[in-house]
């Protein structure tokens, strides 16, 4: 878990995957290096990350061999970045799309 303006990792954040069916749900909290490790059955997931000071991310994300580990990217809150969202990546930040008070468009 990384701070979307300056890639400093974010310890103790929260982070919470429930399956898409409910069958399944974890709880864990980063370390001291922002790292995280969650032991998730393949499938699709909502995912909440949390950090004081810093806005929600809300995703859902699709977790199996090929797609085994994500970066998530939260902003502090009033700082501007990337929309109110936070965002899930896999190497670079994306450049926002959409107006400025609507979530990125896929």
């Amino acid at each position: 878990v990384l701070d979307g303006s300056t890639d400093e990792a974010l310890a103790g954040s929260d982070l919470v995957a429930v399956a898409a069916d409910d069958s399944y749900y974890t709880y864990v909290r980063s370390d001291a290096s922002g790292n995280y490790t969650m032991l998730l059955p393949a499938g699709e997931y909502n995912v909440l990350v949390q950090h004081e000071g810093y806005q929600d991310l809300y995703t859902r994300v699709w977790v199996d061999s090929e797609w085994p580990e994500f970066d998530f990217y939260l902003w502090p809150i009033g700082a501007g970045g990337w929309g109110p969202w936070g965002g899930i990546i896999d190497g670079e930040v994306p450049p926002p799309t959409g107006a400025p008070d609507e979530p990125p468009m896929e």
